[in-house]
C-alpha cells in the first residue's frame, strides 16, 4: 500500500514537472490573429497552419451562428485562402479569410 502511494506521488510530481515547460511553450505560441499576415500563416509548421485555418473557420462559423459543417466547402475555402495568401503575403490573414465567405 505504501509503495502505491509513493508511486502515485511520483506520477503526480512527474506530471507537474512535465507541465511546466508545456505552459511556458504555450505562451510563446499565443498569436493575435488581427495582426497576422498571410506570410505569418504560411510560415507556420504544417500542423500549426492547419490549426490556425481551422480556428479561422470556427471563428467565422461562430460569428454567423452556423452549426453545420460542409467539409467540401471548408476545403475549397481553405485552398482559396492558401492560394490568395501565397499571391499576397503582406495581406492581413483574417481579412483575406473572411472575404472568402462573402
Amino acid at each position: 500500500m505504501a509503495w502505491q502511494k509513493a508511486f502515485l506521488g511520483g506520477l503526480v510530481l512527474l506530471a507537474a514537472v512535465a507541465a511546466v515547460p508545456a505552459s511556458v511553450a504555450a505562451e510563446d505560441n499565443v498569436k493575435d490573429l488581427k495582426a497576422f499576415t498571410c506570410k505569418d500563416v504560411m510560415r507556420l509548421e504544417d500542423d500549426d497552419r492547419r490549426v490556425v485555418i481551422g480556428f479561422l473557420h470556427g471563428y467565422r462559423a461562430g460569428q454567423a451562428g452556423n452549426l453545420t459543417v460542409d467539409i467540401t466547402r471548408l476545403s475549397k475555402i481553405t485552398d482559396m485562402f492558401i492560394d490568395q495568401c501565397l499571391d499576397k503575403p503582406k495581406s492581413n490573414a483574417i481579412d483575406v479569410f473572411m472575404a472568402l465567405y462573402k
